[in-house]
């Protein structure tokens, strides 16, 4: 054993000098006097002999330190060392751990940040300032542009409603909010409108003054949300056109539905029925169906109905808040070409 060897060759030079001491050879140390040479030679011989001996049988311990101890703490290095890294590496995972929740945390407050203020926030089409209310749902910029407010309809021009438009516009610097700027066939730009420094839409303001109706339109969920909300405040309150009983028309009176022919109107009451003729459905309002008020779903609008969890079948025996222009075919109709057009009452 190389290693042996060079320790047996360095127990004789330490010989050389008198100053070997403290080899224990079989539990019994030995200390030699290095008096003459023919001493040093013996004493030399024998310090290698029992070195290398002692080295193999691994019972060499010099200052305390021998060949087994070191095989010890050599393992026991490796063992602090593994703990250490274990302990490292359970610190690392804890903290990654840590960092996933804190991220996932963040990102569900950031989600539920953008939901709550995400209602009717569309990109912006344009700036300007409102240098007239035309009507209850038009403006006039101070550059000569006319805007249509989308999503909400009036059952009838009335002074009153203008004049709300007005106050709340009128003078002030608008944001034209919206997914296409072009204009309709009369020329404006149909949009959501905001005014500086205002947190919900001219839309939003006016429906929950009673001064527009919501036209089920819009298919973004949170700003429909927001829309129908606001409705449905001024609606219970019975603020503005709201006030008028006969704001909501009674589906089991066709007659007064049909003196809103051409007209939008919001219709109310139980579905008696519903039957298929060829690909489309009739929501009968009227056990009379040829009539009575009826809601007319084309096919091209089951998928969407389904999707929305309003089922034409489903909707049989249910109370039902129907929306858009009435129409007379026999009885009052009013096509459904919107999912929003119609929502449970019930």
């Amino acid at each position: 054993m190389v290693v042996c060897d060079d320790l047996a060759a360095w127990a004789s030079k330490r010989q050389d000098h008198g100053i070997q001491q403290g080899f224990p050879l079989n539990g019994m140390a030995f200390v030699e006097d290095a008096a003459s040479p023919i001493g040093r030679t013996a004493q030399r011989s024998r310090a290698q002999t029992h070195t290398i001996q002692a080295c193999r049988a691994g019972n060499l311990r010099y200052n305390g330190i021998a060949a087994g101890a070191s095989t010890m703490f050599a393992r026991m290095s490796a063992v602090s060392a593994f703990r250490v890294v274990s302990s490292l590496a359970l610190s690392t995972l804890a903290l990654s751990t840590l960092a996933l929740s804190t991220f996932a945390l963040s990102t569900f407050a950031l989600r539920t940040a953008t939901a709550a203020t995400a209602a009717c926030n569309f990109a912006v089409l344009g700036e300007g300032r409102v240098e007239a209310a035309i009507d209850g749902r038009g403006l006039r910029l101070d550059d000569g542009r006319e805007v249509r407010l989308a999503a909400i309809e009036l059952p009838f021009a009335r002074i009153e409603e203008t004049a709300a438009l007005a106050a709340l516009s009128e003078g002030r610097n608008v944001r034209l909010e919206g997914g296409d700027d072009a204009p309709d066939r009369y020329g404006r730009q149909v949009t959501f409108v905001r005014a500086d420094g205002a947190d919900t839409s001219l839309q939003a303001a006016l429906l929950d003054r009673g001064a527009a109706l919501y036209d089920g339109s819009i298919t973004e969920a949170g700003c429909a949300g927001e829309l129908r909300g606001a409705e449905a405040g001024a609606r219970k309150a019975h603020r503005g056109l709201w006030a008028d009983p006969t704001a909501i028309k009674d589906a089991e009176k066709p007659e007064d539905i049909a003196a809103a022919v051409g007209q939008f109107a919001v219709v109310e009451g139980k579905a008696q029925s519903v039957r298929q003729s060829g690909t489309t459905f009739y929501v009968n309002f009227g056990r009379r169906w040829t009539e009575g008020f009826a809601a007319i779903i084309s096919r091209r609008m089951i998928a969407a109905m389904e999707a929305a969890g309003m089922a034409p079948k489903t909707l049989e025996g249910r109370r039902l808040r129907v929306r858009g222009v009435v129409e007379r075919r026999i009885g009052p109709r009013i096509d459904i070409v919107r999912v929003g057009q119609i929502e449970l009452a019930d």
